[in-house]
C-alpha cells in the first residue's frame, strides 16, 4: 500500500489516504481471503512473525497517524483499522448481499471522516 517513495513522503493527509484507498482495494479485490483472514484468529500473529510484513504494517500505521499523533489521532487511526474488520464480519460476509463499490466507498469515506485523510 505504501510501495512508492512518493507515497513515504509529503503531506500526511495524503499518506494517510493512499492507505485508505489501499486498504479498501485490498478488501474489495481480495474479498474472499481477506474475510478468511480476518475471520481467522491465527493470522494475525503468523503475520506480526514475518519482519517484512511487521514492517509493512507499522508504515501503514505510522501513515495513518502522522508526525506527532495526539490521543484523537491515536484513537481516530485505531477505529478505522476496527473498522477495517467489518466486511469480514459473518453477517456481511455473504457475496451477493453488499457491493463491492459499497465497501470500497465506505470505508474510503470512513478514512476520510476519521482522520481528515486525502480520500
Amino acid at each position: 500500500v505504501l510501495g512508492t517513495e512518493e507515497s513515504c513522503t509529503g503531506d500526511p493527509a495524503r499518506r494517510a489516504g493512499i492507505v485508505v484507498r489501499g486498504l479498501a482495494g485490498i478488501m474489495v479485490d481480495h474479498r474472499p481471503r481477506y474475510s478468511i483472514m480476518m475471520s481467522d484468529p491465527a493470522v494475525g500473529p503468523v503475520l506480526a512473525a514475518d519482519p517484512h510484513t511487521a514492517a509493512t504494517f507499522a508504515r501503514m500505521e505510522q501513515a495513518l497517524l502522522g508526525p506527532d499523533p495526539d490521543a484523537e489521532r491515536r484513537l481516530a487511526a485505531a477505529y478505522f483499522l476496527a473498522a477495517c474488520s467489518a466486511p469480514a464480519q459473518p453477517t456481511l460476509r455473504e457475496e451477493g448481499t453488499i457491493s463491492t463499490e459499497a465497501i470500497r466507498s465506505s470505508i474510503v469515506a470512513l478514512g476520510h471522516h476519521l482522520l481528515g485523510s486525502a480520500a
